[in-house]
This record gives structure tokens, sequence and C-alpha cells, in this order.
């Protein structure tokens, strides 16, 4: 665990020098206060990670740099945190959404965003989608703060304050008694705030739950609310870490990178087959070659085409089945199985000449392809 964590900061200190002058911490001025952010990478859209109850920006260093890899990414502190200046407005979810929304007009950083958001941060990540729903391309959870761990927390959190009190925590600034207090309200006045955010919007979402040393029920919990809040959205994941403790952005930061960067380029299938079924053939290749010039190549793969040209000729379509294999054949021209599928689509069309020519050279090249030599065998034998 020790060297891959090492690993893991000797590869943000390389992206440190790699990203250069964009490695730049900021200000930019929020109802009158100053606000504290670094912004690094570049991409189509924008990364923005939201700390945790008591975290300053810093709470993303095994990640941030990473990320920035493929994708443009802000991290920032919250009023009163590090070098962000503090507030006497109330530390509701929404304020801080809202507080967030401006550093990022303010710092002239546009929208769409794919917001990380950790433990408290997955709280405010929420309010930020529930306000802005048409600038929010796409949500990363980690082991966040949810009304569905009502059965739980407050049991722990109030026997843990009835015994210290809040006076336990008299030397922290003013703002982590309020962002305390906050949290405190809902849990024990049934999480009004967050109960009265709307249905998900549907946009690639990932949930990430730890569960070692949290409460004993917290992966349930966390289970129980993606069931209910993000299960039914086109692209939606959780990943369980049972044993990953709360942090799992340093236990295990690969998994939550890997997690951002499936959802800054979502599953291209689902994409392409949701145009495929409200637009046709035509649009879904339009929209697949859009996807081809920025997608990382492992995320665009033979059997995508292969699959979607089948989902058509499984309805009928011949014709619309050609042109997605005869796009495999040019992006893949080495491949036998792309000869074997158009020659199946020619095939049903009934154009005997071009299945006959497609399946020789599909067993030519690959001898162990015994379905297409038996098809050309059959059809040849017919001529």
């Amino acid at each position: 665990m020790k060297k891959k964590v090492l690993s893991l900061f000797i590869s943000a200190l390389i992206a440190v020098v790699l990203v250069g002058q964009q490695n730049i911490y900021k200000f930019v001025t929020v109802d009158g206060h100053k606000m504290h952010y670094q912004a690094a990478g570049n991409g189509r859209a924008t990364v923005v990670f939201e700390n945790g109850f008591g975290q300053t920006l810093h709470d993303w260093d095994f990640v941030f740099f990473e990320v920035a890899a493929y994708a443009k990414v802000i991290r920032y502190d919250r009023m009163g945190y590090g070098g962000s200046e503090a507030t006497n407005k109330p530390r509701t979810l929404t304020q801080i959404a809202s507080e967030l929304h401006n550093l990022l007009h303010e710092a002239k950083i546009s929208a769409p965003y794919i917001l990380v958001g950790h433990q408290m941060g997955g709280a405010i990540i929420r309010a930020f989608a529930e306000q802005y729903k048409q600038e929010t391309a796409g949500l990363v959870l980690v082991d966040p703060f949810n009304e569905f761990a009502a059965n739980e927390v407050p049991q722990e959190l109030i026997a843990r304050e009835n015994i210290r009190g809040d006076s336990a925590m008299k030397n922290r600034p003013a703002v982590y008694m309020d962002e305390f207090r906050t949290l405190k309200n809902e849990i024990t006045n049934g999480f009004p705030e967050m109960k009265s955010f709307g249905p998900s919007p549907d946009i690639p979402t990932a949930l990430l739950a730890g569960g070692k040393g949290n409460f004993v029920n917290w992966q349930k919990n966390q289970f129980d609310f993606f069931q209910t809040k993000f299960s039914g959205l086109t692209d939606s994941r959780m990943i369980l870490l049972p044993q990953s403790p709360h942090y799992i952005q340093s236990y295990d930061p690969a998994t939550v990178i890997e997690s951002i960067r499936r959802v800054v380029f979502p599953d291209p299938e689902k994409t392409l087959k949701k145009t495929l079924a409200e637009s046709g053939v035509d649009s879904t290749i339009a929209q697949f070659k859009k996807l081809a010039a920025y997608y990382p190549k492992d995320l665009i793969r033979e059997q995508l085409l292969n699959s979607l040209g089948y989902a058509v000729l499984n309805r009928g379509d011949s014709k619309g089945a050609i042109k997605l294999f005869s796009l495999n054949i040019q992006l893949h021209p080495n491949s036998s199985n792309v000869y074997d599928s158009i020659a199946e689509a020619y095939m049903k069309s009934g154009n005997k000449d071009k299945a006959i020519k497609n399946y020789q050279r599909s067993f030519k090249m690959d001898p162990d392809n015994n379905y297409a030599k038996k098809m050309y065998e059959q059809l040849s034998s017919k001529y």
C-alpha cells in the first residue's frame, strides 16, 4: 500500500511539471470575499472538485493532476478554509453551491461541469446540480454524505456530541462549526434540504462507497442511496470498495481517477444507441465520428460499431447495418470479424456475391473462423 501511494505521489509531482504554466493558484472575489482556487489541464468539459467536511483543496492531492492529464480541472477552498476568506452567510448546501457557481463564473471557467464531491462535498454537488442542471454534465460521488444514512448516523453523531459537545471544536475555524451545524441539522431533522432536491438529471453518474472503518451499515446505506436516486439513469455505476476507508481518494486514488474518466467520457455504446433509437443510422455515424475524434482509443473499440450494426440488422435494416459495418472495416481493416459481420448483412440483403467475398476474406485472415468458412462454402455451392 505504501509503495502504491508513493508511486501516485511521484506521478502527481511529474504531472505538476507537465502542467507547467497552468498549475497556478488564483483568487477571485465572490460576494465581496476572496476565494482561492487552482486550475490545470485542458479538455472539452471541466472537472470541479468539492471537498469533504472540514477539508481544503488538498483533499484531492492524489487525484487532481492525474485527472488534469485528460480534462480541465479546478479545485478550490470553500469560504473560510485554506486561502479563501470567510463569510457570514449561512452554510447551507445550496448557499455553498451558489458560491461555487459564482467562483466558476468569475474565473471564466465555462460549463459543462463534471462535479466530483467527497463526503459533505457529495451533498454540495447535488445542490449544484439541482440549481444548475443545464450546466452539469456528470457527477462523481465519493463516499457521499446522504439522507439514506438516517437509520444509523444520528445515534453515532448525537452520542458523540453529548459526550464532547460543540465545545470540542472551539479551536476550529468558525466556518467549521457552521458546517457542522448544517450537517447536524440535516441529520436530526430528517434531511430537509437534501430531501428537497428533485430527481437527479439523467447524466453520467458514479458513486464510490468505502466500507472499512465507517459505520456498520455504511455501504448498505450508500447502496440504498444509489438504487433510489441513480440506478435508473442512462449511464450510472456504483463501485463498492469494502477495504477502503472513508478517504477513498487517498487510499485508492486510481479507482477515483478512472471513475472520473468514465464520466468525462461516458459509455459510448449507450450514447450511440440512444441516438440510433431517436435519429437513425446516419446521425449515429456522424456522432460516432465526433466521439472518435476525442475519446480515448480504449473506449472506441471494434466491438462498439459491431454491436450497433447487429442491433440495426436484427430489426431488419440490412442497408443501415452495412453502413455501420463498412465504417468498422475502414477503422479495423485487419480484423477478420468485421468482414464476417458485413458478410452476414450482405447475405440478408440478398447480395450473395458480396457475402461470399467477405466470408472468404474473413476466414482467410483467420483460418480458425470455421463459421465464416462454412457460410462461404454453403453460399458458393448454390451457384
